[in-house]
């Protein structure tokens, strides 16, 4: 039986990294392991693409490596200091709009 790894798990293993576990390797950043987890499985949106952490299944367990962690962090931050612009959160969105219909309400639309 042949196993295809993807571009990411090869790098962790090809780099020889020293593997992580999920909460350790949140550790240095007092990050928790769920929120560890949630980056490798579902990522963080930035923009309009999704950045994972890169991970590998290790004898049913899922690992991590510091690198990992830092260009996770470096692809999350590379374009903050161009000046891209970072989208509105929901509560800033309802806000907006409220303030939005009170103007239209002051002006008798």
């Amino acid at each position: 039986m042949t196993t295809t790894l993807d571009t990411n798990r090869t790098r962790i293993l090809a780099n020889g990294e020293k593997l992580l576990s999920l909460a350790v390797a949140g550790r240095p950043t007092g990050t928790h392991p769920s929120t560890v987890s949630r980056w490798a499985t579902r990522g963080v949106r930035k923009g309009g693409a999704v950045v994972k952490l890169e991970t590998v299944r290790v004898g049913g367990r899922v690992k991590t490596s510091a690198e990992a962690v830092a260009r996770f962090f470096t692809d999350l931050s590379a374009n903050d200091a161009a000046g891209e612009p970072v989208p509105p959160t929901p509560t800033e969105r309802r806000r907006a709009a409220e303030a939005a219909n009170r103007e239209l309400e002051l002006a008798g639309a």
